[in-house]
């Protein structure tokens, strides 16, 4: 009994305390708050009936609508909770033009619940939390229906278009500490950061993975890629050395070969037949046959041969090392010559680059090329 004497004495000397100072700064900021939205709600009410409080209806205009006293309501905001009351009529009510018809919390209360269940806290504590600030307790059903806003922002988040005006890329793998309901657990994220040439910077996309994998890294450039970045404008890719994703940049992927198809058709229209090797790309290496390809008697063609029947284009896959070694020895002196020519022209950029690529292509097909045994299409 003397602990709550002595607590209550102690709770009056700081309200004392604070009316000698001004008084309940946050207390009187709440009222005026209140008188102004009261006053807003009062004045929108006499627009709609065209009469001002005790002014009687002229004889000429009928009245369209009466009063009908007010209902309280109670609305949250950061200087606590303010018991508003309600104007209204006997067809509607009158709410300030501020407040949502089903609008209870400000959304600056609203940011806070977010935000604190952003960093962490659970749903039951961040009502705890906001009791402490507005003096509401809040549920940790509203804190989840408050939260459900978070999911569509991170879904827009991913699928929004990034342009390709890009000059650096950032590529890491990054682990944070998530709680979850056995304990808190660490989560690694594949982190794609952007730095356009004025120097502004932009988080790009993330992907959660189990690890740096080939598969985890090849999933987040193909969304870049899908996304907009084609990485024409790039100068620097700038990475840890992962060897997931030195294998992943390396791969051979559809979408790569799709572009390279579109760039021949444009430059030399649609050829006859595709000579090429047995890739998974270009021809299924599986042995699994469907219900319907078993019935049909024929199996169903990859992406890119699905494209080819399309274009009336016949594919020939390289059935032997020997056939296969013809086109892998093109490749390695392309790749140690054609090296050793963009140092020698000093190429720095992917401008001057396509250039000696271009002249080095013609020059090679001038001295190397050879004129078929038969001139007839195959």
């Amino acid at each position: 009994m003397r602990v709550k004497n002595i607590t209550q004495r102690f709770e009056g000397f700081v309200q004392n305390l604070q009316e000698s100072f001004g008084g309940d700064f946050q207390g009187q900021t709440r009222q005026r708050l209140k008188e102004v939205l009261e006053k807003d709600a009062q004045q929108q009410m006499a627009e709609y009936l065209g009469l001002q409080w005790h002014e009687p209806a002229s004889e000429q205009e009928p009245r369209i609508d009466s009063r009908n006293g007010f209902y309280q309501r109670n609305y949250v905001t950061a200087l606590g909770v303010i018991q508003l009351r309600i104007p209204r009529t006997r067809l509607r009510s009158f709410l300030p033009r501020c407040i949502a018809p089903l609008e209870r919390r400000s959304p600056e209360v609203a940011e806070l619940i977010r935000q604190a269940f952003l960093r962490g806290i659970s749903t039951r504590q961040v009502g705890r939390v906001v009791a402490v600030v507005t003096g509401e307790a809040v549920s940790a059903q509203t804190v989840s229906q408050l939260t459900r806003v978070l999911d569509q922002a991170v879904e827009a988040f991913h699928h929004r278009a990034l342009g390709d005006d890009w000059a650096y890329l950032f590529l890491d793998g990054v682990w944070l500490k998530v709680r979850r309901a056995t304990g808190p657990q660490r989560v690694l994220l594949l982190v794609a950061y952007g730095v356009r040439r004025n120097g502004t910077r932009e988080l790009l996309a993330f992907t959660r993975a189990k690890a740096e994998s080939q598969a985890g890294w090849e999933g987040l450039l193909n969304d870049l890629f899908r996304r907009g970045l084609c990485g024409k404008n790039l100068q620097l890719v700038i990475t840890d050395g992962c060897p997931g994703l030195a294998r992943a940049i390396e791969t051979e992927t559809s979408q790569g070969y799709f572009r390279l198809l579109q760039s021949l058709l444009r430059r030399y229209g649609v050829p006859v037949a595709f000579y090429g090797d047995r890739s998974g790309v270009f021809t299924r290496n599986d042995d699994h046959w469907s219900l319907d390809e078993q019935l049909a008697g024929h199996r169903q063609p990859t992406q890119f041969g699905r494209a080819l029947q399309q274009l009336g284009v016949t594919f020939i896959a390289a059935q032997t090392p020997q056939a296969k070694g013809r086109i892998e020895r093109l490749w390695g002196v392309l790749q140690d010559r054609l090296s050793s020519e963009l140092r020698m022209a000093q190429a720095c950029d992917l401008d001057s680059a396509n250039r000696v690529l271009a002249r080095f292509v013609a020059d090679y097909n001038r001295r190397f090329a050879r004129t078929p045994r038969d001139a007839a299409n195959a």
